[in-house]
């Protein structure tokens, strides 16, 4: 068993990496260490480019640079959005645009996911939709009980991430599940902090979102950008 998890290491260094990077992140995370949580989070979907640069023989160029543009696009949304929390007004600019970076990164999943014959279906679409319309509505409460008008970034955002999500979970055959589970929990890390922010009250409750929140995500990007990565592969 050792020497098996050895030459794994070995052979692909930055997915151990990775997974170090990501463990850290979900408890620097959890425990509110924010110095060492912007240290650990920030090189985390870099790691992942490591990989896909590596392998970049193996891959059509075309779309190995979508890979690459669209991952791009996440590294500067957890730049953004590592001092996005609060309602003060520099909170806000920093969340809008780290929504537009994963915006970024969310239109580009979606090309390579249709590209790779990836299809919204009822089975996937009412879900999804559920789902934003219910944290559409908490959005909407207002601190003071009455309704805020919406963010137009952010629902744009939020249209974006519900149309990766049905595409990733709208896979052609049953050889993709990584992929679907990893639409899955990406929108499952978005939802959570909504529901946290609005909902959850006690630093406990707090720090498991937390903890859901960013182990949901690290798992989230690793599935797709595996899964797309197999889809742009030199035939």
């Amino acid at each position: 068993m050792l020497s098996r998890l050895t030459r794994a290491v070995t052979a692909h260094p930055e997915r151990a990496a990775y997974i170090a990077l990501a463990a850290a992140t979900t408890v620097t995370g959890a425990l509110e260490r924010h110095r060492a949580h912007a240290v650990v989070k920030t090189p985390l979907v870099p790691m992942l480019q490591v990989g896909l640069v590596r392998r970049a023989r193996a891959s059509r160029p075309a779309g190995l640079a979508t890979l690459l543009t669209a991952t791009t696009g996440a590294a500067v949304g957890d730049w953004f959005t590592l001092e996005a929390s609060g309602g003060d007004e520099r909170g806000r600019r920093r969340l809008r645009a780290g929504a537009s970076a994963f915006g970024v990164q969310q239109a580009g999943y979606i090309a390579l996911l249709l590209r790779a014959g990836h299809r919204p279906t009822r089975r996937t679409v009412v879900p999804v939709v559920a789902t934003l319309a219910g944290l559409a509505l908490l959005e909407s409460r207002s601190g003071d009980g009455g309704v805020a008008a919406p963010d137009p970034v952010l629902t744009g955002y939020g249209v974006l991430l519900g149309s990766m999500a049905a595409l990733a979970m709208g896979a052609p055959d049953s050889t993709r599940a990584g992929t679907q589970a990893g639409g899955a929990a990406f929108l499952a890390s978005d939802a959570t902090i909504i529901v946290r922010e609005h909902l959850l009250r006690g630093p406990r409750a707090q720090a498991a979102a937390e903890a859901f929140v960013l182990a949901s995500y690290t798992i989230s990007q690793a599935l797709l950008v595996d899964g797309l990565e197999g889809r742009i592969e030199r035939e």
